[in-house]
């Protein structure tokens, strides 16, 4: 639909009703301050009941906000429809930490509610980053990711405009590239500790204990799952 389109329906319809088939259109108004304007009646009419300085606020007039609104609706209609609609997705496994090969794949349709549980280390949090960035053979697992049973190109992929996943994964990330002892070693320094080989003995075994893997003094902080690296620094 063009602008000239959405002008004649602008007009003639209730701002309700144009709402309910284009929510996003509420951050428009938003974006203007216009949040009390009456959403029962058409654009025009609407204006007409608000204080004219709410409107001159950002330099515009009633008719400028009219035609503003419309070439809105026109990129905003324009991108959806440019998305094409999902139906699957798919997961072509790799390998796990120990090198053993994982299921051929597994294929996630819309409309499921998954839930991804197991202990801390299991790869919970890989699996969410090989999803987030659609993986392709280019992650520690090997893994790959399919849309709609179909490989994605790196025109899709890395495309920064209508990104298909925004965020899922959860991290929590070190600075430095140090082991477990050196990192205790040097929080126990900060804190003027006075036996502090027994204090990182003891921060490290119960941390240990709270963690559902374990892992070693001289492992790097920057290996530890999500689950094992607030283990740490709980202890």
């Amino acid at each position: 639909m063009t602008a000239d389109k959405y002008l004649e329906m602008v007009i003639a319809e209730p701002l309700n009703k144009i709402l309910a088939e284009h929510p996003i259109c509420r951050d428009f108004f938003m974006n203007l301050r216009l949040t009390d304007i009456d959403w029962n009646l058409p654009l025009m009419q609407a204006l007409d009941n608000i204080a004219e300085d709410a409107i001159t606020e950002f330099g515009l007039d009633k008719g400028m906000i009219l035609r503003e609104f419309c070439q809105f609706l026109e990129t905003f209609s324009k991108v959806a429809s440019d998305g094409a609609a999902i139906r699957s997705l798919t997961i072509v496994g790799g390998h796990g930490k120990s090198g053993e090969a994982e299921i051929a794949q597994w294929t996630a349709s819309v409309g499921e509610i998954i839930s991804i549980v197991g202990p801390t280390g299991a790869g919970k949090s890989r699996l969410l980053a090989d999803i987030e960035c659609l993986a392709d053979g280019d992650t520690p697992t090997g893994r790959r990711i399919h849309i709609d049973g179909k490989e994605i190109t790196d025109e899709r992929r890395f495309d920064m405009e209508g990104k298909l996943v925004a965020q899922l994964s959860q991290n929590m990330n070190f600075v430095m590239d140090l082991t477990v002892k050196e990192f205790l070693g040097m929080h126990a320094g900060s804190r003027l500790t006075r036996d502090a080989e027994n204090t990182i003995v003891k921060c490290f075994e119960c941390a240990n204990e709270l963690a559902g893997e374990k892992f070693l003094l001289d492992t790097k902080v920057t290996q530890l799952s999500g689950g094992q690296s607030r283990a740490l620094m709980i202890a």
